[in-house]
């Protein structure tokens, strides 16, 4: 098996997006993250909401949990799941959605 270099789809100038936390003792928390945020699905006369999640590599979001809110391009999401690894168990993926600040 080989190491993949994540660093090239976590990068902010090509592809990410940066995620801020506020932390309980009033520090902030940031990381590179993959923002997926798909339009809403029409399934027949009913409109599905979409699932927005991010993903991030393990330990870069340390302590994230449900409830908790980001901040992802000037906007706030509240973290609607417990987070979890991806199957290879490089990754964490949370689901997020929109709150107003």
């Amino acid at each position: 098996m080989f190491a993949e270099d994540m660093s090239v789809f976590f990068n902010p100038a090509e592809h990410a997006h940066e995620a801020t936390r506020q932390m309980p003792d009033g520090s902030t928390q940031s990381a590179a993250v993959i923002f997926d945020r798909p339009d809403s699905l029409f399934v027949g006369d009913m409109v599905q909401g979409p699932n927005v999640e991010i993903l991030y590599p393990v330990g870069s979001l340390e302590g994230l949990d449900h409830g908790d809110t980001l901040t992802i391009d000037s906007l706030f999401w509240k973290v609607t799941s417990l987070p979890e690894r991806t199957e290879d168990g490089r990754l964490m993926k949370a689901q997020l959605k929109e709150v107003n600040a």
